[in-house]
Parts: C-alpha cells; sequence; structure tokens
C-alpha cells in the first residue's frame, strides 16, 4: 500500500505548492501575474483527480475522480493557451487565439459530464497490481474526441511558443525556450501514460513542477547569465575602476582600470582595497558617499573621484557596495585654469 499513498502525499505537496504560487502571483505588480495564478489553479484539478482515482478503492470514488481529472484537462488547456498569449505578449503581433477554442474546449467539457447519463465517453474498470486494486479507464468514442480536441489546442500551443522564441531577441530567448521545452516535456509523459496503460499517472508530477517553473520565469526570471555576461563586459573595459565589496567589505571583484591603478591582479583583488588607501590616504567605509582625492604634484597631479554605493534588496538589506574610482584630472584642470584667469590678469598674472 506504500507507493500509491507515497504518490498522493507528493500530489498533496504539489498541490499545496502551486496554491502558494497562484496567491503570490496575483498579488504580484506584473500584469502577467493574472495569468500565472489561473494557471496554476487550474493545474490543481487533474493532480487532484488523479489522486483520487489512485486512492479509490470503491468504482464510484474512481469515478468522480476521472470527472474532476479530465475535465479539468480542458481547464488546463484553456489556462495553458490564455498564459502563452499573455506569456508571449510583448514578443509577437499580440494575436489572440480565436473565440472558438474556448466554446470547443466548454464543448468537450460538457459531452464528458455528460457522460453520467450517456456513458458514450469513458468507463473505469479495476486491476490488480502487486496484490492491490486500481480502477483504469476504458476509454470510448467521447474520450478520443476529448483527446483530439486537448492535444489540438495544447499542439497550437507548442507552435506559438516555438514562433516567439526563434523570432525573440538572445536575450529573451532563454525565458520562451525553457517554457517551450518544459511543455513539450509534460506532453511526453503525459503521452507515454496513456499508452503504458500504467494505473498510476506519473506525469501529474510534471504538471506540478510545470506551474512552478511558468510561475519563476514569469514573474521573478530575469536573464542574468547573459545580463551579466554584457554588463561585465562593459564594466570590464571601461575606464572607470571598479571595486565589488561583499556586505561585510571584502572585495570580491575588481576590473582592468583598477588592477592598473592600484597595481594588483584580478585575483589577488582582495589585496585592492589596501593598496587603495595608501595609494591616496583614506578609509574606505559603506554607506552612499562621493569624495575627491589626488595624487602627486605639479605636472604630475591626478584627480580622482570616488563614488561609494550601498547595494540593498527587495528587503531593504544590504546585498554589497560598489566603489567607482573616476580619474577626472582634465576636468579638474580645467576648472581649476578658469578659475585661475577669472580671478588674475591675464598680461600681468597679479591676483585681481
Amino acid at each position: 500500500m506504500a507507493s500509491r499513498y507515497i504518490y498522493v502525499g507528493i500530489f498533496a505537496m504539489l498541490i499545496l505548492t502551486l496554491i502558494a504560487c497562484a496567491i503570490n502571483s496575483r498579488r504580484h505588480y506584473k500584469e502577467l501575474g493574472k495569468a500565472v495564478s489561473w494557471l496554476d489553479i487550474a493545474l490543481i484539478p487533474p493532480i487532484l483527480g488523479n489522486a483520487i482515482i489512485i486512492i479509490a478503492t470503491r468504482k464510484w470514488l474512481a469515478l468522480v475522480g476521472c470527472y474532476i481529472y479530465y475535465i479539468g484537462m480542458d481547464f488546463v488547456v484553456f489556462e495553458i493557451m490564455k498564459f502563452t498569449e499573455a506569456y508571449c505578449k510583448g514578443a509577437g503581433k499580440g494575436q489572440l487565439a480565436p473565440k472558438w477554442v474556448k466554446w470547443i474546449l466548454f464543448a468537450d467539457a460538457a459531452q464528458l459530464l455528460a457522460n453520467l447519463f450517456t456513458k458514450h465517453a469513458f468507463d473505469i474498470e479495476w486491476i490488480v497490481q502487486k496484490g492491490q486494486i486500481y480502477y483504469v479507464l476504458k476509454p470510448l468514442a467521447g474520450q478520443y474526441v476529448h483527446r483530439v480536441v486537448v492535444y489540438g489546442v495544447f499542439i497550437a500551443v507548442l507552435l506559438v511558443l516555438t514562433v516567439t522564441t526563434i523570432r525573440t531577441s538572445r536575450l529573451y530567448r532563454e525565458r520562451y525556450s525553457i517554457m517551450l521545452i518544459s511543455l513539450i516535456a509534460i506532453g511526453v509523459w503525459e503521452s507515454y501514460y496513456i499508452f503504458s496503460k500504467n494505473p498510476i499517472d506519473h506525469s501529474m508530477i510534471g504538471f506540478g513542477i510545470f506551474g512552478v517553473i511558468a510561475y519563476y520565469f514569469a514573474i521573478h526570471y530575469r536573464p542574468l547569465r547573459l545580463l551579466d555576461k554584457m554588463l561585465s563586459g562593459i564594466v570590464s573595459n571601461g575606464s572607470d575602476a571598479c571595486f565589488i565589496f561583499s556586505p561585510r567589505g571584502r572585495c570580491v571583484w575588481v576590473n582592468k582600470a583598477a588592477c592598473i591603478l592600484v597595481g594588483v591582479l584580478e585575483e589577488n583583488c582582495e589585496k585592492a582595497p589596501e593598496a587603495l588607501e595608501y595609494l591616496f590616504n583614506l578609509k574606505l567605509h559603506r554607506g552612499n558617499w562621493s569624495e575627491q582625492h589626488m595624487t602627486g604634484s605639479g605636472d604630475s597631479i591626478k584627480y580622482y573621484l570616488f563614488e561609494n554605493k550601498d547595494v540593498l534588496n527587495e528587503k531593504g538589506k544590504i546585498n554589497g557596495y560598489y566603489l567607482k574610482v573616476s580619474d577626472n584630472t582634465k576636468e579638474q584642470l580645467k576648472i581649476r585654469k578658469e578659475l585661475y584667469e577669472a580671478t588674475h590678469d591675464r598680461l600681468t598674472g597679479i591676483y585681481t
């Protein structure tokens, strides 16, 4: 008996996770949050129905699970379609799915519900596996209609995501491709279950995981890997010296300009703050501040602008801070020259 209860426990945890994702999505400021919320809610009935089928030891209870499961699948593909429209809104021409698709799914749910009286869609029969009784589907004509409708809409969604993935910019391609791969995976997993005649639909685990993936990529995801690479390239090759510190003040990264300024190698960046403090006779510290410092004298004088900024997370706690050191010698010399000319006679050099 252990195996069936293990799966029921897994499905229960997935349902609770989907509920949490749905609530958080609805509270989120993003417009996409509502579509994600409805998608995660829609994924619950098939998982719940399948859990009832697995645990059922009476035919009537297994039938209840079947109706929840199969009618829920119409709800799922409808919300996947609506979610895909919202998810791909910024990448395409804004086309919406035809309204008749909604009515086809509604009609399919109605004909499945009519099976209570007509017995045309499906029946169930019991089998014994490893000494335990399970109820499995006996598909009839209405069930095949249901599969054509569900798979038809599902394939249309995959085509939309495929086209979006191909046409979108490289920056956002990962965002769409992962969603496409996830949907293909659960589609293949569900198809395998249909033909395997296994009494336990393992693909429902994939449905729950997809709901969490959709929540993450729609609400919280940013293309960090590509952005990090782009920003790192910009900062690394910039003329300003940049020092990045952990919350406790440990230097974790410096760019090429910073290495040249303080005379350390990038792999020895931890030594950079000490060299910087010695070079400019100052004490580095956290906080948002800006200071002017100089080195040398006479014709070899150089002026530098220090700008330090704290980096806070969403809760206002510090994630670290960074220091940017800019060589503004030309600007400072120009200002001093203009100030001198404004206060001294040009011919005699006498202070006026």
